[in-house]
């Protein structure tokens, strides 16, 4: 698994909430009609044509949208070319920032000691990589989270624009409820009444309703109706082609995937690449809890039961820990354990009995057998919680193994691992798990809490070998040598925009499988999975590639020539920029997705809205 992107998490939030979150659709550049000459490039790149968008900025109808396509991002209040993006820009500033910064590892508090001084001196975006690099380190640095604008919300940081943009998703879904539910209770109605010919019309209405606002009322719908009649709103839903569609289809198939909606639903998932699907099922699994307990004395002469659960997830090792205080002082506490929901926090129920356990051998037997009443409970409520664990994920397992053919056994780590193979993944091993681990200590009526984490990136799956050239603020740079706060271009594909963004992180591989392709503008050679902007397609691996297809650039595009594999492993590295999560590689400056997760969309032309999925059917 890759590092978790924003957008990452706004997909997963956009599925919690129904699939709201449409890519390609708000915010994106508002290019109007084909006769914009830059409406009119995307239009042609969309049909995989060689396109050079350079010569369009005075014509087009959108400036900013064209300045982008021709290869503009505007920096400091003014418009600069690539041309510009050169060594003339390393300003006093930089090359004091680059002497604080120095050559070797950064630990936490040279990120906190850089963030300042980039505060200090009006380097914002620098800034921005240090005080997320120390939040890296230490998640739980509450001054360094405060300094990004982020809040606790449910236990999770997030950033204002995250929060904002959750409730915008809320009354998003509120408002298309509101305006949908009435037409399909109607709908509902005709289909399960007596009257035919009304129930021929209704069906009609189905297979003829594309608007993708209606999809959460008709998901509901097919989600409460018996099978036979949920069956015509799964077919709607199918007919949707979008991402909230997508999300919807998933829940469906879930729910029941042997029964006919749930195999409609499945039918529907396998017209999508299986990135839009595949990693919320996968998140879905754990291992079995796993429980230990042990007591033990403390030094002021409390007793103290401690049980520990834990269960593994994809890419975190989750722990709740609580300590019942069973004899504190010269009295007995006998406890009463009851399960909360999920069953990883526990409290207890408290009684005491005023026996002098250390002269009382009735307080001493009555004090075993309290330890082992809860022992036994605990024990028994874990083992309903994996029975019903099983019973929930046998029917996620039966749908990955629908959508993507494989038959393995119902194993989560089987499935992550077969994840991992498929985006040609590198585990770095168990040394460095993420830990979850939550705290507890039942002492009367008062329970204590502390939550602690460790952060470490598990795996990577994308990466560029030594040499290969980013352009960054200050001209291309060889992957290798760029740094945490280094500006590289990257563009956002929902809108086109191209920017400077920050580099938060630089990650380096073990040798690995690389294939080497050729462009009119020179050779890149990269591992198996990382993704590149295909002109008609959008992200496709490296793996993906075939001679012919056309790469997406800064100004247009460029035909694969040539695709070989190498023969011996290479060190490789990548990047985690910020905000857009991409970046420009190569003489051609060609569009590369970045080391986190990638977020999947339907568009197929960065800055394109979506309108069509006929060209963009790849799995």
């Amino acid at each position: 698994m890759r590092c978790a992107s924003v957008k990452q998490f706004a997909w997963r939030l956009g599925l919690l909430l129904g699939g709201v979150l449409l890519s390609g659709s708000a915010g994106a550049a508002e290019l109007e009609t084909s006769s914009d000459p830059v409406q009119a490039a995307l239009e042609a790149e969309a049909k995989g044509q060689l396109t050079d968008r350079t010569a369009l900025m005075e014509l087009s109808q959108n400036p900013d949208a064209a300045r982008w396509h021709a290869g503009q991002a505007f920096v400091d209040g003014q418009w600069v070319g690539l041309d510009q993006l050169n060594a003339e820009r390393l300003t006093l500033r930089l090359r004091q920032y680059v002497q604080q910064r120095g050559e070797g590892d950064l630990d936490i508090e040279a990120h906190r000691h850089l963030a300042r001084w980039a505060e200090t001196n009006q380097l914002d975006a620098q800034a921005r990589a240090h005080w997320e690099g120390v939040v890296a380190l230490n998640p739980d640095d509450r001054a360094a989270r405060a300094k990004l604008g982020q809040q606790l919300v449910n236990g999770q940081w997030l950033s204002k624009d995250e929060i904002r943009e959750a409730k915008r998703q809320s009354k998003e879904l509120a408002k298309q409820a509101k305006t949908w539910l009435p037409k399909v209770k109607q709908w509902v109605a005709a289909i399960s009444g007596s009257d035919a010919k009304g129930k021929l019309k209704t069906l009609e209405e189905l297979r003829q309703l594309e608007d993708p606002s209606a999809v959460y009322a008709l998901k509901l719908a097919a989600l409460q109706l018996p099978d036979d009649l949920a069956f015509p709103f799964v077919e709607a839903i199918k007919n949707g082609r979008s991402r909230q569609a997508c999300n919807a289809l998933t829940e469906i198939a879930v729910k029941d995937p042997a029964s006919k909606s749930g195999q409609a639903a499945i039918a529907g998932l396998k017209e999508y690449r299986m990135a839009f699907y595949v990693p919320s099922l996968l998140e879905s699994l754990s291992g079995d809890i796993v429980l230990r307990h042990q007591t033990f004395t403390r030094p002021n002469g409390e007793e103290v039961l401690r049980i520990v659960k834990s269960r593994e997830l994809q890419d975190v090792e989750q722990v709740a820990i609580v300590d019942n205080v069973v004899q504190a002082n010269t009295r007995v506490v006998i406890t009463d354990q009851l399960s909360q929901a999920n069953a990883l926090r526990t409290n207890a129920r408290i009684s005491i009995v005023d026996l002098n356990v250390g002269k009382n051998a009735v307080a001493s037997q009555a004090l075993q057998r309290d330890i082992q009443r809860q022992s036994e409970q605990v024990r028994r409520e874990t083992d309903e919680q994996n029975r019903e664990k099983a019973r929930n994920e046998s029917r996620v397992y039966e749908v990955l193994q629908a959508v993507s053919g494989e038959g393995m056994e119902r194993n989560a780590v089987a499935w992550w691992d077969w994840w991992d193979r498929y985006n040609e993944a590198m585990d770095y091993g168990a040394e460095n798990k993420r830990y979850d681990v939550k705290y507890d200590q039942d002492r009367r009526n008062t329970v204590y809490t502390m939550q602690f984490s460790q952060l470490v990136a598990l795996r990577t799956c994308e990466c560029l070998i030594a040499g290969t050239q980013v352009q960054t603020e200050c001209g291309p740079k060889s992957v290798e040598s760029i740094r945490t706060g280094d500006l590289v271009l990257s563009q956002d594909v929902e809108t086109g925009e191209l920017s400077l963004k920050p580099v938060l992180q630089t990650t380096k591989r073990p040798p690995a499988k690389t294939l080497r392709f050729s462009t009119a503008g020179g050779e890149i050679q990269a591992t198996l999975g990382h993704y590149w902007w295909v002109a008609g397609e959008g992200w496709l691996r490296t793996k993906e590639l075939e001679v012919g297809m056309m790469l997406h650039h800064a100004t247009g595009t460029s035909k694969i020539e040539s695709i070989e594999q190498v023969a011996e492993p290479v060190e490789t590295f990548n990047l985690i920029v910020a905000d857009n999560h991409t970046y420009f590689v190569g003489p051609e400056r060609l569009l590369s997705n970045d080391a986190t997760d990638l977020s999947p969309t339907l568009q197929v032309v960065p800055g394109l809205p979506v309108t069509s999925l006929a060209s963009n059917t790849r799995k």
